[in-house]
């Protein structure tokens, strides 16, 4: 959907990007952004950059995001 595709489109623009800054840049709930991250880790599209408990968690793409950025470019 809308929400995944500027999430994809976020992380791709930087290094990492945290949970923070995905529901500022989004403008979505915390809820509501961390069920889209989830399914997009789940598919292999983001990837955690810190264990999972980390309070220091943030997000990158992996390389199959970046393979579907590249398609839809």
């Amino acid at each position: 959907g809308r929400i995944e595709y500027a999430i994809v489109e976020i992380a791709a623009a930087r290094e990492e990007v945290t949970m923070g800054k995905l529901v500022d840049l989004t403008k979505r709930s915390r809820p509501t952004v961390l069920k889209r991250v989830r399914g997009l880790i789940e598919q292999g599209v983001l990837e955690p950059t810190q264990a999972r408990t980390s309070p220091r968690q943030a997000y990158r793409l992996a390389a199959k995001g970046a393979a579907l950025l590249n398609l839809k470019g």
